[in-house]
């Protein structure tokens, strides 16, 4: 497990999906999973609300939507 997947999974249930992981987008509603986390390439990406990055834009998306721990 990446980096990326560890950081990510404290605030979103990631199941693996291949060489990926998938789980419920915390930026938006939804009942089914688009948010993707790629270990390769250390990078998210919601198919849903088309929010993507590394773990540093994580965090920020998080403290923007008020849900930094």
């Amino acid at each position: 497990m990446g980096t990326i997947v560890k950081e990510i999974s404290i605030y979103v249930a990631l199941k693996r999906s291949g060489f990926n992981y998938v789980g419920l987008c915390p930026f938006h509603k939804e009942e089914t999973p688009s948010f993707t986390v790629s270990p390769a390439k250390d990078s998210f990406h919601c198919f849903g609300c088309k929010v993507s990055g590394g773990v540093d834009e994580f965090y920020n998306l998080l403290e923007k939507h008020g849900m930094y721990m």
